[in-house]
């Protein structure tokens, strides 16, 4: 259900689903995957939103972050930048433009002449 839902899950709706415990939940994705289903989804949106925005830089479709970040669940384009900070260690235009080369200038910030969408740039 996770990998269905992009990781826009919650815990306790795992926990309802399956009938356990949210301790009990925990416990065993622990045991099983070696993350919490919290950090499992937090992957699992990270990869979507990842695929996203490389798909749609071969394809030349233009797509704002703030767009992107809806699209995958995060709660706005600063979530999506931080997420992106703690996984790939960069933000997303830059992790665009050392992947293919040619991502920079199709995925543009809301924010007009904030730079790159870093946390810093976004100060």
């Amino acid at each position: 259900r996770m990998l269905t839902a992009g990781g826009r899950v919650t815990v306790s709706g795992l926990a309802h689903e399956t009938g356990w415990s949210t301790r009990h939940l925990n416990g065993r994705f622990r045991e099983e995957i070696g993350l919490s289903p919290k950090e499992a989804a937090r992957v699992v949106r990270f990869d979507r939103v990842r695929r996203l925005l490389q798909g749609a830089a071969a394809s030349g479709r233009r797509l704002t972050l703030a767009d992107a970040a809806a699209e995958c669940g995060f709660y706005d384009q600063a979530h999506l930048a931080r997420e992106f900070g703690a996984f790939a260690g960069c933000s997303p235009s830059r992790w665009l433009a050392d992947e293919g080369g040619h991502g920079s200038e199709l995925f543009r910030n809301v924010q007009a002449g904030l730079g790159d969408g870093s946390p810093d740039s976004m100060a």
